[in-house]
């Protein structure tokens, strides 16, 4: 016996409002009618889902898990919903694709010029942001896929992900900086740019302080903007950790210079990162087979 509608609403209904009470009113049912659902859920299921408690409810690890693909389904639906709203020239016409700051200027002007040119009318909309909230956004459908490093393992549930090439962080200065005339050592005295706290590419890049012998610097500047980032360091002394995509044009024109540091510890995997079973439409997955060769290309140099 699978688990209905009502069980999934009721479920998800109960965690969201944090009580059967809550639970009930927002559904517009009475407690009882919430928790005998519940029970025939977590009997279905053959584990408990949630705690009741003084206070409210609490997730157990099971329920933590069904949470998960419960937010899935509901997403799916909506989506499914959303889609047949639309007329078949709407749904063929609009791309919605989450980036990541590495890959922004890196692979995707190129290959969204490839597609307007040859379908210029299909609407794109590029939205950026960290892993997490991506990940989220295309767990929820408003995304059709997401371009950019692999999502830490809690994160990709019910999502594929496809490799394209393994990329490090860098550590750089502006041209004529100081540290290039000492050859890149006393890294202690110059102020630090990092990714923000909380992101699979600060993870990294705290490794590669503790391979360096330097502390986590309090007084850091913290951004995921790739346009602070590049205008910042070419005005100040600051040293910017970054992924070498966000950089890969400055370093070839010699605007940024990375210094010669071991970036082993640094290395993440790039691709593009979608719904598991899910069916790009053709206009999205040409953008994707124009990606891919976009990042064939910076692969070779």
């Amino acid at each position: 016996m699978r688990p209905k509608q009502r069980h999934i609403d009721s479920f998800l209904a109960t965690v969201h409002q944090g009580s059967i009470l809550g639970a009930s009113n927002a559904l517009g049912l009475s407690q009882p009618a919430v928790s005998r659902t519940l029970a025939e859920l977590e009997e279905m299921l053959g584990v408990r889902l949630i705690e009741r408690q003084r206070r409210g409810v609490s997730l157990t690890p099971e329920g933590e898990v069904f949470l998960r693909y419960a937010n899935a389904c509901v997403a799916a639906l909506d989506k499914g919903v959303r889609a047949v709203s639309m007329s078949g020239s709407e749904r063929r016409r609009v791309i919605n694709v989450g980036v990541l700051p590495n890959v922004a200027a890196l692979l995707l002007p190129g290959a969204v010029n490839e597609l307007k040119q040859a379908q210029p009318d299909i609407l794109v909309r590029i939205i950026t942001g960290t892993n997490r909230l991506l990940s989220d956004e295309l767990r929820r459908g408003d995304l059709d896929f997401m371009v950019g490093r692999l999502a830490a393992p809690e994160d990709l549930s019910s999502l594929d992900f496809d490799p394209f090439y393994d990329e490090d962080l860098v550590l750089v200065v502006r041209r004529g900086h100081p540290l290039l005339m000492h050859g890149g050592k006393n890294l202690s005295q110059f102020p630090l740019m990092m990714p923000l706290k909380g992101t699979i590419i600060r993870q990294d890049a705290e490794r590669l302080l503790l391979t360096l012998g330097l502390s986590d610097p309090e007084n850091a500047i913290e951004t995921l903007s790739v346009e602070f980032g590049r205008t910042y360091v070419s005005i100040s002394d600051v040293m910017w950790m970054t992924p070498r995509g966000t950089v890969a044009h400055d370093l070839e024109s010699g605007e940024v210079i990375a210094l010669p540091l071991p970036t082993i510890a640094t290395y993440g995997t790039v691709g593009i990162t979608s719904q598991k079973g899910a069916r790009l439409s053709q206009h999205a997955q040409f953008l994707v087979t124009k990606i891919k060769e976009q990042a064939g290309r910076y692969q070779k140099k």
